[in-house]
């Protein structure tokens, strides 16, 4: 992976320029060289801390004590991008595989014909991350929500809105 060798104190001093104008913000991407030093970390397997890889890229590049503030904050956004990045591959992989992304429109479509999906998804609670792949579930409509129940269930189950990276395959 290829840095780009203009001085990184430089681009932060443009980029710092660039949110003192307020032409950028936390929705922006990341400076491409911070991205990238992110993505040449991650190869050694550890977690990947923002302060890890804050002294990561001190250890290599020489960066000026008053823009080690406004790395952090590229850094931060290198995370976020790094972390979209992954979502579209997987969603990307996902479509290739057969799948749809489950949306209300999908189950109430599901709901209303009276079939089942296989679904593979993480769902989120607090300190709790389970992982679906590939079960089958029906989908009953509880006032304005959806909710997902195993094949035999009458009444538990789980709501949409609690999964992330929702994929499911419409079967009958």
């Amino acid at each position: 992976m290829k840095i780009n060798k203009k001085n990184l104190n430089n681009l932060l001093k443009e980029r710092l320029k660039q949110w003192e104008d307020e032409t950028i913000d936390y929705d922006s991407p990341a400076l491409d060289e911070v991205k990238k030093y992110n993505l040449e970390y991650r190869k050694c397997g550890k977690y990947p801390y923002n302060s890890d890889i804050l002294n990561y890229i001190l250890k290599l590049e020489k960066v000026e004590e008053d823009l080690i503030k406004h790395l952090k904050t590229e850094i931060f956004l290198s995370q976020h991008d790094i972390s979209n990045d992954e979502k579209e591959d997987l969603k990307k992989e996902m479509i290739d595989n057969g799948y749809i992304p489950l949306t209300n429109e999908i189950a109430e479509k599901v709901c209303n014909e009276n079939k089942k999906i296989q679904l593979t998804a993480m769902s989120t609670m607090d300190w709790l991350t389970h992982s679906y792949k590939d079960e089958i579930f029906k989908i009953k409509k509880t006032g304005d929500t959806y909710m997902l129940l195993k094949p035999r269930a009458r009444s538990r189950g789980y709501y949409i809105s609690r999964f992330e990276n929702t994929f499911c395959k419409i079967i009958d």
